[in-house]
């Protein structure tokens, strides 16, 4: 049965039951699309019917068709079709944030956890050029001071290059 609020100027799109019920046939299996429930006003020309939904699993849950029209025509457009849960639905529960879902034994020696927004024990890391106690900005790619690295700072090489095979020990 359809009812429609009295405020609801616009009968087109409510009466319209078998064309949201054919664009359902067409996003669904057939099957799981139950008996029609209800019509309600969204606008002037703006209406949601809901389906039953009979797939297994989905108990509580209904089909949402909303149909609207231009004040000009006298046929119903789809706006929206979505499967949405009822007041019965089993839905997953709400989101918890994880510090409040730990529980004694969840955590392990080595498990690390985010920090804090707030935290003030991180020390901040810096890009290329962005050390505010850098004066010059190439402080990072200045070259380094002291021995190289390389096959010259090594003994086993050293002794390679000038044609031993011998280590050189000292």
């Amino acid at each position: 049965m359809i009812t429609l609020d009295e405020t609801s100027p616009d009968a087109i799109p409510a009466a319209a039951v078998e064309d949201a019920r054919a664009v359902l046939l067409d996003l669904a299996d057939p099957s799981d699309v139950g008996e029609h429930l209800d019509v309600h006003r969204e606008d002037d020309l703006v209406v949601t019917h809901t389906f039953a939904c009979t797939r297994p699993g989905y108990i509580g849950w209904h089909w949402s068709v909303t149909l609207t029209r231009d004040a000009d025509s006298s046929k119903p457009t789809v706006n929206e079709t979505v499967l949405l849960p009822g007041a019965d639905a089993i839905v997953a529960p709400s989101w918890v944030p994880y510090k409040e879902r730990l529980q004694p034994g969840d955590l392990s020696p080595g498990d690390l956890l985010p920090v804090e927004d707030e935290d003030v024990r991180p020390v901040p890391t810096y890009s290329f050029g962005d050390d505010p106690l850098d004066a010059d900005a190439k402080a990072q790619v200045r070259r380094r001071q002291g021995p190289r690295p390389g096959p010259r700072a090594h003994p086993v090489a050293r002794g390679h290059r000038h044609g031993r095979r011998a280590v050189v020990c000292r």
